[in-house]
């Protein structure tokens, strides 16, 4: 009996027991949840907006109060701490000014969820951004 399953697993089942266990890998692999998703695509528009706003010297509109970015970067499953937000909106700008759109920041930052070290990832991906010639061409290589 073999069994395709969805999130790209396989595995054969021989007298009731697992024999070979495989994943595939695939951007499809990891599915974050929708809410998971939607929290970090309203930070990212968040960041975009005040990036944005800070550009024309408008002046703050009220908005409703909300979270700080460390909690609401914890909520998504960093570790809320401010040296990860720091670069976590230095990212978002550097995207964001290299032409990207929300979308496809979103794209590169749920990436960086998905390494094992989520923090790390934000940090180097900063990193590179902040020492990069010119980021487009990188950024539009990892969104291919």
């Amino acid at each position: 009996m073999h069994v395709q399953l969805p999130g790209n697993v396989e595995f054969t089942v021989v007298e009731g027991r697992v024999q070979v266990v495989k994943f595939r890998r695939s951007r499809l692999a990891f599915l974050m949840s929708e809410t998971g998703h939607d929290m970090l695509r309203s930070i990212v528009e968040d960041i975009h907006e005040d990036m944005m706003r800070s550009l024309v010297d408008a002046p703050d509109v009220t908005t409703p109060p909300r979270a700080s970015l460390e909690e609401r970067l914890g909520a998504c499953g960093f570790d809320g701490s401010t040296a990860t937000s720091g670069s976590f909106q230095r990212a978002c700008v550097r995207m964001l000014s290299a032409d990207l759109t929300d979308a496809d920041a979103l794209i590169i930052l749920e990436a960086c969820l998905r390494s094992p070290s989520p923090d790390d990832a934000v940090r180097n991906l900063e990193r590179y951004l902040e020492t990069a010639g010119s980021p487009s061409v990188f950024l539009r290589t990892m969104l291919s």
